[in-house]
């Protein structure tokens, strides 16, 4: 499926047009531990790397990294009451799928809010001080740009055509790095 531009790919992947499921292992859903099952996508196909997408116009590019932070997440039970989730903070990327809360669900959750801002203190934080797992700790490829002391919300890098007929193989590099000054 083509992308009509490669800025509302961005955008896109930006959003993520992320498909998650909320799943349990208990089958009582008052004492059910709350797990995502996280599917990237770029239209209708997966984030997957080294694979050849095209623009609308013909333009191909491929994905070789793509990480984002999910943080500050909020469930919205059946009765419109929102439970946040405290300090919760997850790398996604298109090789991980499954993330797990680690809590217990008190009510029938109908919906869900998040988003990939963090607060300033843990933005500027030093992540060679995180715990060795922590989505925060030092990451390969870096999440965190030591020159601006800040974390990377959101990593896409890969390849693109871009010879002036926009009809070739990938063959100059991209990179898109987001982050917050705050």
């Amino acid at each position: 499926m083509p992308i009509k531009t490669f800025n509302s790919f961005l955008l896109a992947v930006a959003l993520m047009s992320s498909v998650f499921f909320l799943n349990s292992c208990d089958k009582d859903a008052e004492n059910a531990s709350l797990k995502f099952h996280w599917h990237n996508q770029l239209g209708d196909l997966p984030v997957a790397y080294n694979l050849a997408f095209e623009t609308e116009n013909g333009r191909q590019f491929s994905l070789s990294g793509c990480h984002y932070y999910v943080s500050n997440i909020v469930l919205i039970q059946e009765d419109g009451t929102e439970l946040p989730i405290g300090d919760t903070v997850f790398l996604v990327s298109p090789a991980e799928r499954d993330y797990e809360l680690g809590m217990r669900l008190q009510a029938i959750t109908k919906a869900l809010n998040l988003c990939s801002v963090s607060t300033s203190l843990r933005n500027h934080a030093d992540p060679t001080l995180q715990p060795v797992g922590s989505p925060l700790a030092v990451q390969t490829p870096s999440m965190h740009w030591s020159w601006n002391s800040g974390y990377l919300l959101f990593r896409l890098e890969g390849m693109v055509d871009s010879t002036a007929t926009s009809d070739q193989a990938p063959n100059k590099e991209f990179s898109y790095h987001v982050s917050t000054t705050h």
